[in-house]
């Protein structure tokens, strides 16, 4: 009786085992026949990228990971398993990118991201010696928040580096000289901004309603001036050619100007000499005739003195 329980649990077992490898066959038969497989190799790292990641094809799940392994010291290779009905094709390019905050755990991971470059040219082929279809890889964009800290903080201390040498007395002093040049502009700025405002504050509406009409005097006086500039030539003209006819008695005046003094104004110097010395002539004997009448009849000859005879 013992012996028929033993017997009964062995073909029991038997059977079980039969049904899992059947069922295993015929999972792998129909997963197989849902999804293919591709690889791709890339020269980037592929931190936080693990087996059973995510494939997505422009946003949409398509398939995932199934293996992530070194090819040679720069190279990662990454199997992949998408599904037959992804349009992977000769245009489809593979990154690897990163979503969340961290590139591994429960705050983000990193997934494979599938995008055609160029419109589809037919289905992806494989290459003589390889054992998939390879899919081009793009350069990765693992860009988290761990990574982003990681650099953030290699670049500050790069920038100490540099900085620790400029950090001397001179540094320091000409620092505060830009700093205090800085303050004086801005009291300028300020000072610049204060008589913008009161020039602001001038020109009210009055003043700009006074200067528009300024303005439009001004406008109308060149229009009049624009209008009127042919007679304003013709009288330029004129003042030229009465200029010229000066100009010409002008030279005949100082012709008859030099003719008098040549000639006329030294007779009539002369004139003036003689009538002078008549006129003293005449004065003297005014005088003698005021002192003798009789002289008039009697004549002016005096007689011989007493030593004369």
């Amino acid at each position: 009786m013992a012996s028929n329980v033993h017997w009964k649990a062995r073909l029991l077992f038997i059977a079980l085992l039969f049904i899992g490898g059947a069922g295993a066959l015929v999972w792998n038969f129909w997963s197989s026949s849902r999804y293919r497989t591709y690889w791709i190799e890339t020269h980037d790292p592929a931190s936080g990228l693990i087996a059973g990641a995510p494939v997505e094809f422009h946003g949409v799940n398509v398939g995932q990971v199934t293996d992530v392994a070194l090819r040679d010291a720069d190279t990662v290779r990454i199997t992949l398993e998408v599904a037959k009905t992804a349009p992977v094709s000769k245009a489809t390019v593979a990154t690897i990118t990163a979503r969340g905050l961290t590139a591994w755990g429960f705050s983000g991971y990193v997934y494979i991201a599938l995008e055609n470059t160029a419109p589809a040219s037919g289905p992806l082929p494989i290459a003589p010696g390889e054992p998939y279809p390879r899919i081009a890889a793009a350069p990765a964009r693992i860009v988290t928040m761990d990574t982003m800290v990681a650099q953030s903080v290699d670049k500050l201390q790069t920038l100490m580096q540099l900085l620790e040498p400029l950090a001397n007395e001179q540094t320091v002093a000409s620092v505060k000289a830009s700093l205090e040049s800085l303050q004086m502009l801005s009291h300028s700025l300020d000072g610049l901004q204060q008589s913008a405002e009161a020039l602001a504050a001038a020109l009210d509406k009055k003043t700009v309603a006074s200067l528009k009409r300024s303005l439009e005097g001004l406008q109308q006086v060149s229009a009049i001036l624009a209008a009127n500039g042919k007679r304003l030539d013709s009288l330029i003209i004129n003042a030229e050619r009465d200029s010229r006819d000066i100009r010409a008695l002008v030279e005949t005046s100082n012709s008859t100007l030099r003719t008098l003094n040549a000639q006329v104004l030294p007779q009539f110097s002369r004139a003036i000499v003689d009538l002078e010395t008549l006129s003293r002539t005449m004065n003297g004997l005014a005088t003698r005739l005021s002192r003798n009448p009789s002289a008039l009849v009697s004549g002016t000859t005096l007689p011989p003195g007493p030593g004369e005879r």
